[in-house]
């Protein structure tokens, strides 16, 4: 399932998944072993809430679908921030397994590391320095390019356009479109933090999901509550080709 702007690419299988990309001359097929883990979000519905709420039973359709979009959301959070030896609150949950974000650090791995120390300046130093450190070959196809990033500096890039004083500047503010820098266009997201930014080719970031979202509820007549669980089996994230990937970061 690929979308235009989604930067999750789900293929089932298994064993093995199929990722295809598109480098600078034909479509490449990769394979890679997906190592599968299950992931279970729940909640506890009350009938006294049901009762009491304003929308009455129908509430209980509208927090299936939060549950759901909840669940989609952590996924997301998951592919690019997890990280099986972190600490702290969120440690249950980022353990599951390493994102995106530490794989492309990873000293092992073939991703171009860019130091983003002490430079601020997005549309002069940092977006051009991470194209320049990204081959050629992977620089043709802009149009699935994509500068990922958090909204933070997104927005500082969209006023550095703004001090231009042109009319381009003017129509970035008040659009709110995306911005693009030299036709790859700066991408968003909230679970990316403000000092890392992927460059890479949309199609280059995958996760492997062995079994989709299945959602159960059940009603507890002790407890008086309905039960909501639901259960995926994934692979959180990988890099496609690691030689198409610069990550900016401080280091």
């Amino acid at each position: 399932i690929v979308s235009n702007n989604s930067l999750l690419i789900f293929l089932r299988s298994c064993a093995t998944v199929c990722f295809i990309i598109l480098p600078p001359v034909s479509l490449f097929l990769t394979q890679f072993i997906v190592h599968s883990l299950k992931v279970r979000l729940s909640a506890d519905i009350t009938s006294e809430f049901l009762e009491d709420n304003i929308e009455g039973q129908s509430a209980a359709d509208r927090i299936a679908r939060e549950l759901a979009q909840q669940f989609s959301n952590d996924l997301a959070d998951l592919m690019l921030n997890g990280d099986t030896e972190a600490i702290g609150t969120d440690a249950g949950f980022l353990t599951i397994g390493d994102g995106i974000i530490k794989q492309a650090k990873a000293v092992t791995a073939k991703t171009h590391k860019y130091s983003t120390a002490n430079k601020t300046d997005y549309k002069g130093v940092i977006f051009p320095d991470m194209l320049a450190a990204m081959p050629n070959q992977f620089k043709r196809d802009r149009a699935n390019m994509r500068f990922y990033c958090s909204s933070k500096v997104s927005d500082a890039y969209i006023m550095s356009l703004a001090d231009r004083a042109t009319a381009l500047g003017d129509a970035t503010i008040i659009s709110g479109k995306l911005p693009t820098f030299l036709g790859i266009q700066v991408y968003p997201i909230e679970y990316i933090p403000d000092d890392v930014i992927i460059l890479t080719n949309r199609l280059n970031l995958v996760s492997g999901v062995q079994r989709s979202m299945k959602v159960y509820s059940q009603f507890n007549q002790r407890k008086d509550q309905t039960e909501y669980t639901m259960y995926m089996r994934i692979d959180p994230g990988k890099i496609v080709w690691d030689d198409a990937l610069v990550i900016g970061y401080n280091f």
